[in-house]
């Protein structure tokens, strides 16, 4: 299973993110990313950015870290 760990409202910061945990070793993807460019972002409640369950913690807290 994937866990989301946020939702971004733009696809640009959704990849900026993704790119962030994969540079540190997670297996992060952006899901939404070509529904978002037909349908608005607010009906499909943002970019999503998931990671595997058993990395959620750790990506969640790289995530954290990096907002500062």
């Amino acid at each position: 299973m994937r866990a989301v760990l946020k939702a971004f409202p733009t696809l640009t910061e959704a990849q900026i993110a993704c790119g962030a945990l994969r540079a540190a070793g997670f297996d992060a993807d952006v899901l939404d990313e070509f529904v978002g460019r037909v349908l608005s972002v607010d009906l499909i409640g943002g970019f999503r950015l998931v990671v595997p369950e058993d990395q959620a913690r750790r990506a969640r807290a790289l995530l954290d870290e990096i907002a500062g």
